[in-house]
């Protein structure tokens, strides 16, 4: 092997252990969030038609049956152990980085292996590897990665100086597509492959369109040559935003369209602060409450539209590289600027996952600026920038290989999530239901509550606080019936109260406690339990022929044949014939002892 080859495979070694040790937390994390809705419970995924079902129907959440279709191969593969689903996120992360590396040095860009090995190990990326349901990001960035490395391919062959139809082969001749432009075909179709896995990359004509400025002068033809990518990214909009659309059918967010611009600079801002100081990373970020009223708002959007200007007006030699990384920065976040809403924007209108590809941006430029000052300082100083960019990769690594601990298993996750965005109506929530889950059913109680305290609309956390409510009344009517079975009423009836006092329409929990209160001769209170479990339950058999006993036992016998009457009315409804022939008799008996 050559030096070259040898020092290309030392790196590639070295990025995919050191990504492989940054993310060691993670490789056995468990299904979190969204996992379920996309693949544990998703009966599409679990379907033998299921591919048909991706690819032809509007059966899925969302239009990326190429993400989806790799789910469903691995279902079969893996099944419900999360190990095998982390480990080709984590392959597939490896090859993103080294696909960076290859355009990157494409494009001659200084420091394309530095930029290669901060964006393996940067802690930003951790929510797209670490999380299962994030395939659609790092399999997304694949094929985008792809489309411009096979674009480039096709450029330095000549497309930008080719028209189009010299690209194409001439059938009546029988001649052969020209090389250019079979990879000019390779990088539509997996540009096609990038936007049917995720949709934010629509934004890869746009990119592709920086890259050609960044290398020439833009011409007409290039804009030709695009067109075909933008046709794409134009119809697969459309069609993921009908998905969405589909599957809401309320709005996501109640604002108007000068709050989406007016948020869209802090959005800009946020996410260039993270890329460059990644601390207090969190899974769910407070959500903003944007105001296009309030000058505050307007202030971001001002400076990001200056700095843009400002690049793009001394856009000289020194100025090119900024304006180069900035533009594809902004370009990149087009999709999650808030200007159309995704699902996960009801709890925060920013997140990690959001900021995989515009990380590319930031990270090599910095990259760059430190392998240009290497390239230009003497060797002492070499050695220094050396140790500190050595010493950045390491210290990414390690906030890296933290960040992934939160991702161990969905408690830790929430619980992480409520230490630095305690308003998190979501996080408490599905905190509740692994408390649940658990046993831990007061605990979950109160985290519900706490859920419909920050959101009373939240109806999700309802349902769930009924549920929990059901079950921990059951368990106390339960323990209840227990201890009256072994005759120590007085002991049941306090389990038996708190089960009616969680859930008051429990018609079972208020009748048992109305046999422990005839069971202790305390009539008037058995009474009042029947009643109320037939106003809970009107049809309750049993609930009607104990209170028609215990009325008679009071001598409240006009009553009593009432609540007999009613028994046998429940008892014919209920199709239960022997119920009524012993209530019948039952009632024959009472007037002949009369």
């Amino acid at each position: 092997m050559t030096s070259p080859t040898i020092r290309a495979l030392g790196g590639v070694m070295l990025l995919a252990v050191l990504v492989a040790l940054a993310y060691q937390p993670a490789w056995h994390g468990g299904f979190l969030l969204d996992d379920d809705l996309l693949l544990t419970e998703n009966a599409i995924i679990k379907s033998p038609n299921g591919l048909a079902e991706f690819w032809l129907t509007d059966h899925a959440t969302d239009y990326w049956p190429v993400t989806n279709s790799v789910l469903w191969v691995e279902w079969r593969l893996w099944g419900m152990d999360p190990t095998g689903y982390h480990a080709v996120n984590l392959a597939l992360h490896v090859a993103d980085a080294l696909l960076l590396w290859l355009v990157l040095h494409r494009l001659s860009i200084p420091g394309a292996y530095a930029a290669a090995l901060l964006f393996a190990v940067h802690p930003v990326n951790v929510e797209s590897v670490a999380w299962i349901s994030s395939l659609k990001n790092v399999l997304s960035l694949f094929f985008s990665l792809v489309a411009v490395a096979c674009y480039l391919t096709a450029d330095d062959r000549g497309m930008g100086r080719r028209s189009c139809r010299d690209a194409l082969p001439d059938a009546r001749q029988g001649s052969p597509a020209s090389p250019h432009a079979v990879w000019y075909g390779l990088s539509l179709a997996a540009f096609l492959l990038a936007m049917l896995s995720k949709g934010s990359a629509v934004v890869v004509p746009l990119l592709l369109l920086a890259i050609v400025w960044w290398r020439r002068p833009v011409a007409w033809r290039d804009l030709v040559g695009l067109a075909p990518f933008f046709v794409a990214a134009a119809g697969l909009t459309v069609v993921n935003v009908w998905f969405q659309t589909h599957s809401f059918h309320a709005p996501i967010r109640d604002v108007t369209v000068w709050d989406r611009v007016a948020g869209a600079g802090a959005v800009v801002l946020f996410y260039l602060s993270k890329a460059v100081l990644p601390i207090r990373l969190t899974f769910v970020y407070p959500q903003w409450h944007v105001q296009s009223d309030s000058l505050r708002w307007w202030l971001p959007l001002t400076a990001v539209v200056a700095v843009t200007v400002g690049l793009w007006r001394w856009r000289g030699p020194w100025g090119r590289p900024l304006t180069f990384a900035w533009v594809v920065f902004c370009v990149a976040l087009l999709p999650v600027m808030g200007f159309a809403d995704v699902g996960f924007m009801k709890h925060s209108l920013v997140a990690d996952r959001y900021a995989h590809t515009a990380l590319i941006s930031v990270v090599t430029l910095a990259a760059a600026a430190w392998a240009t000052c290497m390239h230009r300082c003497d060797s002492s100083h070499r050695f220094m920038l050396g140790m500190a960019g050595g010493m950045v990769v390491v210290a990414l690594a390690g906030m890296t290989w933290r960040q992934c601990g939160i991702y161990h298993d969905a408690t830790t996750l929430y619980t992480a999530v409520l230490a630095e965005n305690p308003l998190c109506a979501m996080a408490h929530n599905n905190l509740g239901n692994e408390m649940l889950k658990a046993g831990r059913v007061p605990e979950a109680m109160q985290r519900y509550q706490e859920a419909l305290r920050l959101d009373p609309s939240y109806q999700d956390a309802q349902v769930n606080l009924d549920t929990a409510r059901h079950h921990a009344a059951t368990v106390l009517c339960s323990r209840g019936l227990e201890l009256a079975k072994a005759g120590r009423f007085e002991e049941a009836i306090e389990p038996m109260q708190q089960a009616i006092h969680l859930q008051p329409d429990f018609a079972e929990a208020s009748c048992n406690l109305g046999n422990v209160f005839a069971s202790l001769n305390r009539h008037a209170e058995a009474v009042e339990c029947y009643r109320q479990a037939l106003a809970s339950s009107p049809g309750s058999f049993v609930a009607a022929s104990n209170l028609a006993m215990v009325l008679e036992t009071m001598g409240r016998r006009d009553e009593a044949m009432a609540a007999a009457a009613r028994a046998i009315d429940a008892a014919r409804a209920d199709g239960r014939d022997d119920d009524v022939q012993k209530m019948e008799a039952w009632i024959s008996a009472t007037r002949d002892a009369r």
